[in-house]
């Protein structure tokens, strides 16, 4: 049982690492907007492994009735005192699409010295309900052309 369990996990894991090029996802009809969570899993690009392994999750909350939505990020592994700005987009990692924000003040991750960082923000943008989201961490707030990780966002499954 053990196995099996831990198959499953990798491939949720692997499945929301690699979905570029699926689909728009929708959350389905009858989920209330209030209630749901969009999640990534945030991981270093192939080109940087080795270098630096950071990874964390984020999440696209609803606030206001699914008038604004909020976007939590945490990360570890991260260098010690490093500021990292990070940008919510449409599409996926690899297939960026628009920039819907980009955090580059106050709310940067601000890495400890344990390598962690969290941040938030809330932005006036209806909670999505259909679409492809991402999310990219910036290597610095003078380097913002370097993406040390990147997430894909899943809808919610109705259950």
């Amino acid at each position: 049982m053990h196995t099996r369990h831990f198959g499953l996990s990798l491939i949720a894991i692997t499945v929301l690492l690699g979905c570029g090029g699926q689909p728009a996802v929708a959350i389905a009809k009858g989920m209330d907007a209030g209630t749901t969570r969009w999640n990534a899993v945030l991981g270093t690009p192939e080109a940087l492994r080795g270098v630096i392994q950071t990874r964390g999750n984020a999440s696209l909350v609803a606030e206001d009735e699914g008038k604004r939505t909020r976007i939590d990020v945490s990360i570890e592994n991260a260098v010690p005192r490093g500021r990292h700005p990070w940008v919510l987009r449409t599409g996926q990692c690899g297939a960026p699409g628009a920039e819907l924000l980009r955090v580059t003040d106050g709310s940067v991750l601000k890495v400890d010295d344990d390598g962690k960082s969290r941040s938030d923000a809330t932005i006036k943008r209806d909670f999505p309900t259909s679409g492809d989201y991402m999310i990219e961490i910036l290597g610095s707030t003078e380097n913002q052309t370097q993406i040390v990780a990147c997430g894909n966002f899943a809808a919610p499954i109705n259950r």
